[in-house]
């Protein structure tokens, strides 16, 4: 899936995730507005996927239900409650949504787990954008951390993220903040190894070279 979420939107720049996943969004956001119509374009599909991930860090889920998804207050804001079928089909068709049957509904989920928790982060972020709130957020929200334990694994390459989102506006790590309140030395070393590989698709200058250097020894 990855392979294919390259190939599709890389334009031959220096590789840099975040802005392949921004590609990513802005093609989708396009298709989806030509088919239904809207002849001048403007960002829209943000505003849903900001949604969506609110609901996601609320409920701890990775799917939500289609009465869910069309209840939501986008589709009347922007004026596409007469559209909801084609826009969303057309989510479908460019790989940006998967489709699950469920019972006698529907469940979406985004077509790429790390463009999940790329957009989860960017949520979080802005809605904690100082360190403060932030670290307290990450370790008792987010990952649960109990007596020095990740209770919600399937949270963590979301905090990993939001560390290089806040490094890239801060210029100034947080993760330190994060790895000191856990204790537990199993998960302590799976937090520490995610983090050093995030290191491959982090933007050059979210990376300071002497902590980079300081984590690694």
């Amino acid at each position: 899936l990855f392979l294919s979420l390259y190939c599709k939107n890389y334009t031959g720049e220096n590789f840099d995730m975040y802005s392949l996943f921004e590609r990513v969004i802005a093609n989708a956001d396009r298709e989806a507005q030509e088919a239904v119509g809207i002849e001048d374009p403007i960002p829209l599909l943000q505003y849903l996927i900001d949604e969506i991930a609110e609901i996601r860090l609320r409920d701890n889920s990775l799917q939500i239900s289609q009465p869910n998804l069309f209840d939501l207050v986008f589709w009347d804001r922007y004026g596409l409650s007469n559209a909801k079928q084609k826009y969303v089909t057309s989510l479908i068709r460019s790989g940006f949504f998967i489709v699950t049957p469920h019972e006698y509904t529907e469940r979406y989920s985004l077509g790429y787990n790390l463009l999940e928790d790329f957009v989860c982060a960017k949520s979080i972020l802005r809605k904690y954008p100082r360190k403060e709130e932030l670290i307290p957020y990450l370790c008792n929200e987010l990952l649960k951390v109990e007596n020095g334990s990740i209770f919600r694994y399937n949270n963590i390459d979301i905090a990993i993220i939001v560390c290089g989102l806040y490094a890239d506006a801060n210029r100034e790590e947080c993760f330190d903040e994060i790895e000191q309140n856990i204790t537990d030395e199993n998960d302590r070393n799976d937090l520490d190894d995610r983090y050093l590989k995030s290191f491959l698709w982090r933007t050059a200058s979210s990376v300071n070279g002497d902590d980079f250097l300081n984590f690694i020894n």
